[in-house]
Parts: structure tokens; C-alpha cells; sequence
């Protein structure tokens, strides 16, 4: 499969341009915060010529000459194999993934999707005498496989190979007289490339106590397997885990001094990378006194936080020498 797209935000949908004329097989996949996954059922697309296409060479199935176009999940879920009624043509069977003739990568550990189908020459979907859909079966290099977990509402399959190497796919479809065996798709199942991650903070970059702190990682993650960022000071996890890019946490150091600070990987396997480590400095917050009289910081007793002071006069005005938004409260006593 090759990724088209990703979004985000809903109604979800992505520009497709497409670059040859034939026959394409589309699908979207949803995919929760909680790692549950959902597919639509498969949208078959012919590109045309923009000859073609002006000279009305379209039937049932989607048209499209070759040029940009936008793939919305919506059309997938309402369009998939979409007809009624048992089909009078001669009943053929595709695999739609893995494509024979086309190369299909999967990574060890992941889950490889398997869909075929069987329908007639105007692209309906085949349907036996009693009105149930054909019984399909996946081979893996002539053996059938029997313990594929399977998605009722598309009738994808997936299979999770266990080993390194090339695979031969093949399906079968038992029709009520005749049985329909697609042509061999090929699964290389490769290691993933490791992820990297750095901080995105200069070495002995300074800080001030009790002010917000953006910290951010940069991973390098050609193969797409980065499943959690985190992130900690002193060994001490310092905000939420982030999902998505732009991997980054907030931080509030309440104390001064010298931290080190690194992000940690999460990778769909379940290892670990860290990042170098960073140390920078925090610097004691900058109070003021008014007129003599101590000031006291929101962490409590000023002094014994590290804090600095600087005098002010009833004559100054009243500005406020901290990096985050403070006050000074006028009391009566």
C-alpha cells in the first residue's frame, strides 16, 4: 500500500494526484488515540486519458483522468463495491493488496492487510445463489493460513508475520459451482529503521524559576514508528506524553539550578531511544522589595527558595523584573 495522506482534523480528506492511467484500489484507515484501528471497504478508481474521459469511455465504475483529486473518507465508506441486484456476467476475483506485480512492504511487527474480492465485469460484487458472498481463503507461499484477525465491515484480513523475508500471497474464492484463484502478490516483511530523537534545546540555554518552558524534541523517523515522546528533567518526567508531531511538553522548574534534561522514544515495538543529554541552567526568579519591605514569592518563603532581590523605592516605578506576569500588593497595617 502506498500512504496517500494523513489528516487530522474531520471532515478527513487528502489530494490525490493521480500519475498513470489503470485501475487503482483505494482505502482509508482510521486510527485512535487508544490504538484501536478501523478500515473502509475498498474504492476502485480507473484513470482515464483526458481523451477518454471527454469521449464518455465511463460505466459503473469511478472515473478519473489523470490529475489531482480529492480522496475524502466519506466517499470510501458510501461507495465501496455500491450496486443491488445478482450479476448475469462471467464472476472474476482480484486481489486487491498485496497487488500481484506490484511491490508490497510490511515491517516486522506489524500487521500486513490481505483483500480480494470476487465481482462481475461491471465491477459489482458476486454474489452466490442464496445471496451470501463467496467464501475467500489466503494462502502464504501455498500454505493456508487459518489465524488472520478480520475486519467484518471491509473484509480486510490482516496477517502478522513473524519472520523476515519474502511472501507469496494468493486467494481463493468458492463460488457455488466453480472455484477463482487470484494471482501471487508478494509481502517483503523488513526490519524497520531505528528512529532518532534530540532535543531541540541549545546546550547551557538558561531558565527562570517558576516561568513556562517549551521543550521539544526532533525525531527522525523514516519508517513511521514513533508511538510516544516523553519527556524529563533529572530523570524525572516533567509533562504528558505527546502522540503526534511536533513532539514538545510544558515545564515549570520551581527551583533553581542545573538540570539535564533528555526525551524519550516509544517506538511501535515497544523499544526505547533516548536522546543525548541536554543540562542548561535555572535562573533564581528576580523579586523585588518595595520601600525595605521582603516580598514573597508564590513558592513560599523567598529566601529559602534561592531567590534574588533587587530594591525598589516608592518613587520607582513599579515594574516587575520576572520573565512571567507578576504584582505587588499594597496593604494597610
Amino acid at each position: 500500500d502506498k500512504l496517500l495522506g494523513v489528516d487530522y482534523t474531520a471532515p478527513y480528506s487528502v489530494f490525490w494526484t493521480a500519475t498513470e492511467t489503470g485501475r487503482d484500489y483505494l482505502h482509508a484507515q482510521a486510527e485512535g488515540t487508544n490504538e484501536g484501528t478501523a478500515v473502509s471497504g475498498m474504492y476502485i478508481v480507473e484513470v482515464l486519458t483526458s481523451e477518454d474521459y471527454t469521449n464518455g469511455a465511463a460505466s459503473s465504475t469511478s472515473r478519473s483522468s489523470p490529475s489531482s483529486s480529492n480522496f475524502s473518507v466519506a466517499s470510501i465508506s458510501s461507495h465501496s463495491f455500491s450496486s443491488s441486484g445478482q450479476s448475469l456476467l462471467v464472476p472474476q476475483i482480484a486481489l486487491f493488496t498485496p497487488e500481484p506485480g506490484k511491490a508490497s512492504k510490511t515491517y516486522l511487527g506489524d500487521e500486513a492487510m490481505l483483500f480480494a474480492a470476487v465481482y462481475d465485469q461491471d465491477l459489482r460484487p458476486w454474489k452466490n445463489q442464496n445471496g451470501s458472498s463467496p467464501r475467500i481463503e489466503y494462502y502464504i507461499n501455498n500454505q493456508l493460513i487459518t489465524d488472520l484477525r478480520s475486519d467484518t465491515a471491509s473484509g480486510i484480513k490482516y496477517w502478522k508475520p513473524s519472520a523476515l523475508g519474502n511472501y507469496g500471497i494468493k486467494a481463493t474464492a468458492y463460488l457455488d459451482d466453480q472455484t477463482l484463484t487470484t494471482s501471487v502478490g508478494v509481502i517483503s516483511v523488513v526490519k524497520p529503521l531505528p528512529p532518532s530523537i534530540t532535543l531541540g534545546v541549545a546546550q547551557g540555554a538558561k531558565l527562570y524559576a517558576g516561568s513556562l518552558a517549551s521543550v521539544v524534541a526532533k525525531v527522525v523517523d523514516p519508517d513511521k514508528q514513533t508511538k510516544e515522546v516523553k519527556f524529563f528533567a533529572n530523570g524525572e518526567q516533567i509533562s504528558l506524553p505527546d502522540f503526534a508531531e511536533p513532539y514538545e511538553g510544558g515545564w515549570i522548574p520551581t527551583l533553581p539550578g542545573s538540570y539535564k534534561l533528555e526525551a524519550e522514544l516509544l517506538d511501535k515495538s515497544g523499544n526505547i531511544v533516548r536522546s543525548p543529554v541536554t543540562t542548561l541552567a535555572v535562573e533564581p526568579a528576580t523579586l523585588p522589595d518595595f520601600d525595605g519591605v521582603r516580598g514573597v514569592s508564590n513558592y513560599g518563603d523567598a529566601q529559602l527558595q534561592g531567590l534574588k532581590w533587587t530594591p525598589l523605592n516608592h518613587s520607582d516605578v513599579l515594574v516587575s523584573k520576572i520573565p512571567n506576569a507578576g504584582k505587588i500588593s499594597y496593604n494597610k497595617l
